[in-house]
């Protein structure tokens, strides 16, 4: 799993890795990011990658998205994106395991997390992720840990 793919590096370091044995489910909510990565998976012949442009968190639904984040920001136009949670995900798309999930999702790791609940129970994942801090002290309150 790619939470947060953007353009692609990410995915497609993970896609060449796995090989033709191996699926990388990439999760992009910004369109034009989006088409890029599509871009760069089909330059790079790549076609075990399935993309989607979704937020994952810890509902399925609607959230509010200030450009590439969940996180409010001033001067930042407010769209409205559809959202999935990764225990929802696996189920609909019956994923039987996952091995690894990758997260650069702008300080909703949390959020992720809390949506995998189910998942990382069953599964013996490896996980990696990038912080931001400033985001992760928002959330820190949002979901009170």
């Amino acid at each position: 799993m790619d939470i947060g793919g953007n353009i692609g590096i990410t995915t497609i370091t993970i896609a060449k890795e796995v090989g033709k044995k191996g699926k990388v489910y990439t999760f992009e909510p910004v369109s034009e990011s989006l088409d890029t990565l599509r871009k760069n998976l089909a330059s790079n012949g790549l076609e075990n990658v399935s993309l989607y442009n979704l937020v994952v968190s810890d509902r399925v639904g609607n959230i509010d998205f200030y450009g590439g984040s969940i996180i409010p920001k001033e001067d930042v136009e407010k769209s409205s994106v559809k959202t999935t949670n990764l225990d929802t995900f696996l189920t609909e798309e019956k994923v039987e395991r996952i091995d690894l999930i990758n997260m650069d999702c702008e300080g909703s790791e949390l959020l992720v997390l809390k949506g995998a609940e189910k998942t990382l129970k069953e599964n013996k994942v490896k996980i990696f992720f990038e912080i931001h801090h400033d985001y992760l002290s928002h959330f820190v309150k949002i979901v009170n840990i």
